[in-house]
């Protein structure tokens, strides 16, 4: 998936969760892009204004590198551009369209401004981890979304600090002297950092996701492994440090076969970055989605517990309504029959205790009633034998 692609699938995907955790989520993840695909933009934008500072025409430089450098730049502005109307950050829209003024000719100063934006997007995102962990504690399988939101950001670092290893690179070879030097000390210290970077997302990378897939591809990609060959190699056997400034175009012409390859190469290079970026993105959602399922389907659980339970509640009651009714029924038509004279039958006792209590004590009324009678009517025909007046 693209990232457009990805970031669209997500925005109609994310539905049932709490309103708190989905906008969270959809923050970090396109922060963190946002802040990639601004080092992009910076590394397309300088590597233009270099070579423009430098008397080049940039369809020359093309030519001579065998990348479209303004079609690149196009390319990553249309990204940026995406990503700032979707995070709705106006004040950053602004600062970024100033950084984009035709009138800027410094590369140095322009990186500058470019790596302050991008750290300025790298603190909001910092805020909106922080916000996001304080929601997911409170969700179930939020452990795993703390997982997949830490590869996301080792990602990003990775990436990032690739991005400065390009810059650093390719100062040592069109930079003046004395600033080669400084770029040669600098990709020292970023080459260690990238290296630590990617032992850390090797450790937290699951292995079953996306990342850990991307994570893959780009070791076995050959244009970042040339790359780093590159890097070490320069590393290795700087260019030669004097106390002359100015740009040594002797060394800029003679490396200039390496250079176009390896400029070539870092832009395949970049490619793969980015893809292990949107991947762990790609992660962040995908966990997001599994645990609004999961809630989901325990909503669902519970609501079928729930008629299940009120469903035997009302079989019960109209088991127990069933049970006194019946009895009571019997024990009211006994009553009519015993005011109406009629003693011909005695109930048996059922239902609740206090109902056969009842039925009992009109059984015994009734026979207590027929013996009154019958020793009335022994007395009254003088039959004073009668078995009536013994009982």
């Amino acid at each position: 998936f693209s990232s457009r692609r990805r970031h669209t699938r997500f925005l109609h995907r994310s539905r049932g969760l709490g309103d708190v955790y989905k906008r969270q989520v959809e923050e970090l993840v396109q922060l963190v892009e946002l802040q990639t695909r601004l080092l992009e933009e910076r590394t397309w934008s300088t590597a233009v204004v270099a070579v423009v500072s430098f008397g080049f025409d940039p369809a020359i430089a093309t030519t001579m590198l065998g990348v479209d450098l303004d079609l690149e730049t196009q390319s990553a502005r249309g990204e940026v551009d995406r990503l700032l109307t979707e995070v709705a950050w106006p004040e950053l829209e602004s600062a970024v369209s100033d950084l984009r003024n035709p009138n800027v000719s410094d590369a140095v100063v322009l990186n500058d401004e470019y790596e302050a934006l991008a750290a300025l997007v790298e603190e909001r995102g910092a805020e909106s981890y922080d916000r996001l962990l304080a929601v997911a504690s409170d969700i179930e399988g939020g452990s795993q979304l703390v997982s997949a939101i830490r590869m996301l950001e080792a990602s990003a670092l990775v990436r990032q600090v690739n991005s400065l290893q390009m810059t650093s690179y390719f100062g040592t070879q069109f930079g003046d002297i004395v600033m080669s030097g400084e770029a040669v000390q600098a990709l020292i210290e970023q080459r260690s950092a990238y290296a630590s970077a990617m032992e850390e997302l090797k450790r937290i990378a699951g292995p079953d996701t996306e990342t850990s897939a991307a994570l893959a591809e780009l070791e076995r990609s050959t244009e970042v492994n040339a790359f780093r060959q590159a890097v070490d190699t320069l590393i290795a056997e700087p260019p030669a440090i004097t106390t002359d400034t100015g740009l040594d175009w002797t060394q800029v012409f003679a490396q200039l076969d390496t250079t176009a390859a390896t400029f070539q190469t870092v832009n395949l290079s970049t490619a793969v970055h980015v893809a292990l970026v949107e991947a762990a993105a790609s992660d962040v959602q995908a966990t997001s989605w599994a645990i609004e399922d999961s809630a989901a389907r325990a909503s669902r659980n519970a609501q079928i517990r729930i008629a299940i339970v009120i469903l035997i509640s009302l079989m019960f009651a109209l088991g127990l309504a069933r049970a006194i009714g019946q009895p009571l029924r019997q024990l009211a038509s006994s009553a009519q029959r015993l005011r109406d004279g009629d003693r011909s039958s005695a109930m048996k006792p059922s239902g609740p205790k206090e109902v056969r209590q009842a039925m009992l004590a009109i059984n015994e009324a009734e026979a207590h009633i027929e013996l009154a009678e019958r020793q009335a009517s022994a007395l009254a025909l003088g039959q004073l034998a009668s078995p009536a007046l013994r009982e």
